[in-house]
Formats: structure tokens, sequence, C-alpha cells
């Protein structure tokens, strides 16, 4: 008789333990549930600082560009000085043609990388100035300011099929100020 109550206890033992209750599994999806839509947003994020990372790469390399083609040009630098923030279309200059055909040219690249694109440019004797208080048009040392607009007017650079997103984020100003020296 030891040995059948022993079979009973058991079994019920067995019985207890033999799986997952519907509440465990729930509560499991639900956990996994939370984990992934943590992940997706972490995703979204990522991919909004890389695209701003991207333009502020683009701007950099275009301003580093149009300091070489100024420090070719160093007897004309002065033609080379805007009046404040210009777009690709009030590229005007006091230099010569060449100057302003060489400031719309990379304008209009630059327009077409970096949504609305705006650039100063000007000469200053400190670099550690910034635009604000140090422009002008003397000096050994340029500055170039490159502005543009990261946000729902700004679509991914490389995807022309793109969702039209107007209205779900905000636009934010960026801008980046490279300095070189003649």
């Amino acid at each position: 008789m030891n040995a059948k109550i022993r079979g009973k206890e058991r079994r019920a033992r067995l019985r207890g333990s033999a799986g997952f209750s519907l509440i465990e599994v729930m509560v499991a999806a639900l956990v996994l549930g939370l984990g992934l839509v943590g992940l997706v947003g972490l995703q979204v994020v990522s991919l909004k600082m890389n695209q701003a990372a991207l333009s502020r790469s683009i701007a950099s390399d275009y301003a580093y560009a149009m300091i070489d083609k100024i420090r070719s040009n160093a007897i004309n630098r002065r033609a080379y000085v805007t009046s404040g923030l210009i777009s690709v279309d009030s590229v005007s200059s006091g230099g010569g043609a060449a100057v302003r055909n060489e400031l719309a040219l990379w304008t209009r690249q630059l327009d077409q990388m970096l949504p609305n694109a705006r650039v100063q440019i000007c000469l200053r004797n400190d670099p550690a100035l910034t635009y604000a208080t140090g422009c002008g048009n003397t000096g050994e040392f340029i500055m170039v300011r490159v502005a543009w607009q990261q946000g729902k007017d700004a679509k991914m650079l490389f995807d022309d099929d793109a969702p039209d997103t107007a209205g779900t984020e905000t636009v934010n100003s960026q801008s980046i100020e490279v300095v070189g020296q003649i």
C-alpha cells in the first residue's frame, strides 16, 4: 500500500508541473512585445541620428572643398566673400564671372545634397571668432558656414521613394563652420 500512495503522490506532482499555464505564456508574450517595441523605437532614433551625421559630413566636405578652391585662388579671395547666409538662387559676389560661376556651381551641388542649403563665406584675422562677430572681407583665415534644414522637408538623401511624412516631424536647422588658413 505504501507503494500505491507514493505512486499517486508522484503522479500528482508530475501533473502540476506538466507545462506552462496560459497566464505564464501571456506574460511572456507581453514582455517580449514590449522589448520589440523598444527595439523598433531605438532603430528609428538610430536612423535619424545617422542621417544627421551624414548631413554634417556632407556639409563639412563641401566647406573644406570651398576652402581649398579659395586657397588655390588666394589672390582673388575677397571675391568669394558673401554678405551673410545666401541661398543657391542668390549667389552674387564682388569678383569676376569666374568666381561667381564657381560659387554658383558649388552652391547648386550643395543644395542637391542638403535641403534648403545656405552658405556664408568670409575672411577674418582671428580663427576663434564666430560668424556673428568676426566676419569681414580681410584676413588670413577663411570661414565657410553651411546651414541646412533637417526634418519634415528633408527626405532621406538616397531614398527617392520615401513616404511623405509632412507634419509628423519638426524642422531642425543645422549649421557648421569650417575655418582654414590661406
